[in-house]
């Protein structure tokens, strides 16, 4: 017989109910502890703690655009991600943008710990959460252009994020000069300015974007 199975045969035995590595011995009513703690829910993982019974999925938002004499664009620091979301219990699609921050963490309602965004799909009730994966972070340069590159990655639970809003805080750097653009604002999925000391323009043009799902 495997372990795990003699092992669950003997918790039934024994009126043991595991939850989260805490072992309740109902039948005595005494507590004792399991260590290590044993996976039983899946909304415990390295990042938020919410959502119970919700399976993660890791999404890519992929940028594609047409950089002119720009080496690399990308998200700046405590930059704000604004998302249209997907309830993935129920496929309501909410109309509202709502804004996600690295830095910037949610407590949970249905579990416990903290996530980048809590939200409360207005169809099912359900409690869903996402968080921004730091290590993901990578800039879009000028050999990626223009074909699509995953810029940054999202641990989702019980939502989807199904569209992006280019908006400010993104930076930029000159190909020839090295020169520094801070606070870069797309307007229309569009910037350019002018490099003072390579005397040129720079800009990013054609901007596009498409969520795609990511293996763990």
């Amino acid at each position: 017989v495997p372990r795990d199975s003699r092992r669950a045969a003997l918790s039934a035995k024994h009126g043991v109910q595991r939850i989260a590595g805490i072992a309740l011995r109902a039948s005595q009513g005494e507590v004792a502890f399991d260590w290590p703690p044993q996976p039983r829910f899946d909304w415990l993982y390295e990042g938020s703690l919410c959502t119970a019974g919700s399976a993660m999925v890791k999404i890519g938002l992929q940028f594609s655009a047409n950089l002119e004499n720009l080496s690399s664009f990308k998200a700046g620091e405590d930059f704000v991600w604004y998302l249209k979301l997907k309830c993935m219990s129920c496929g309501e699609e909410g109309v509202n943008w709502h804004s996600v921050e690295a830095d910037s963490k949610s407590a949970c309602k249905g579990g416990p710990g903290s996530a980048n965004l809590v939200i409360r799909c207005k169809l099912c009730s359900r409690e869903n959460s996402l968080d921004v994966i730091p290590s993901s972070l990578v800039p879009y340069t000028a050999d990626d252009s223009p074909s699509f590159k995953t810029i940054v990655a999202f641990d989702c639970r019980g939502v989807e994020p199904v569209a992006f809003d280019a908006r400010d805080g993104f930076e930029a750097v000159a190909a020839e000069s090295g020169s520094r653009f801070a606070q870069v604002k797309l307007e229309d999925n569009e910037w350019a300015d002018y490099d003072e000391k390579a005397k040129q323009t720079v800009g990013v043009y054609e901007l596009t974007h498409r969520f795609v799902k990511l293996k763990h």
